[in-house]
């Protein structure tokens, strides 16, 4: 089993090479989904640089809508608030769910993404968090059937976001049918990031949303790397659909109040974890 245990990026002060722009940008950012808040003065302190440019590196960021400055630093931009579940409270509550792990899980997820790379992103909040924290890679293309996850990376220059077709249904922001498995299958995927309803020992992935079950058996079918992203509310679950038996993934990452029995199971069938 090889365990990597989340660590707060770039809190380690530069002594002889200063970063880039780019690097002082991703360490920004790491800290913000963190924490949604940065002091100026704290942030000169770990890269050792000076307010002024703390100053301008914020102010770019907040140009690219990354961030929104205050007097004292900046803060995280809030969360989209999709219009037409602005008054749906199951929809607050879903995203709210073990809402700090996800954010974690979302980062530690992101950290994966190369240049160059297919990725494609499965709907679910976990995944809304693993497209929010997609910083500073070129070149990338995402995938995806999930019209908010879309939405997240509407204006990232350099991400290409490709929406399948499909009918939009129920109370989800979720695509489906056959028109959404026909496109999914034109791709290959460097990586996978799956986010589901229930993990299980025995019943493997399961799904609240018997319609997608197809259409992520073909993201699955179509990917070189599978990695399932799940807090550890969800690691003992079974849902109303079946997806796949656990076979198919090769890396979890969940968050550190895993049950240490269920995480040596799922070790034994040689997933990698990550404990964000």
């Amino acid at each position: 089993m090889k365990t990597v245990c989340g660590k707060e990026t770039g809190q380690t002060k530069m002594t002889k090479k200063e970063r880039s722009p780019e690097e002082r940008a991703k360490v920004i950012i790491d800290h913000l989904i963190r924490h949604s808040e940065i002091n100026g003065q704290e942030l000169s302190e770990i890269l050792s640089v000076s307010i002024a440019t703390i100053r301008r590196d914020l102010e770019k960021l907040e140009n690219e809508g990354l961030l929104r400055r205050i007097h004292s630093g900046a803060v995280l931009v809030e969360s989209m608030i999709y219009e037409p579940f602005r008054l749906n409270s199951s929809f607050s509550q879903k995203e709210q769910k073990q809402a700090e792990e996800k954010r974690l899980i979302g980062l530690a997820a992101s950290s994966l993404i190369n240049d160059g790379e297919i990725i494609g992103l499965t709907p679910g909040t976990t995944n809304t968090q693993v497209a929010r924290s997609i910083h500073h890679v070129q070149n990338v293309t995402v995938v995806t059937n999930a019209i908010n996850l879309a939405m997240e990376l509407v204006n990232r220059k350099e991400i290409t976001v490709f929406v399948t077709g499909g009918y939009l249904g129920g109370n989800w922001f979720s695509l489906a049918g056959a028109t959404t498995s026909t496109a999914i299958n034109d791709f290959y995927f460097d990586k996978l990031f799956i986010s589901v309803s229930g993990v299980h020992p025995e019943q493997g992935l399961s799904t609240a949303h018997p319609q997608e079950i197809p259409i992520l058996r073909s993201y699955i079918a179509q990917a070189k790397q599978k990695i399932l992203v799940a807090d550890s509310s969800k690691l003992n679950q079974v849902s109303q659909g079946n997806i796949c038996d656990l076979g198919e993934i090769d890396i979890l990452i969940t968050d550190q109040k895993a049950d240490p029995a269920l995480i040596e199971h799922y070790s034994s069938l040689g997933w990698e974890i990550t404990f964000a």
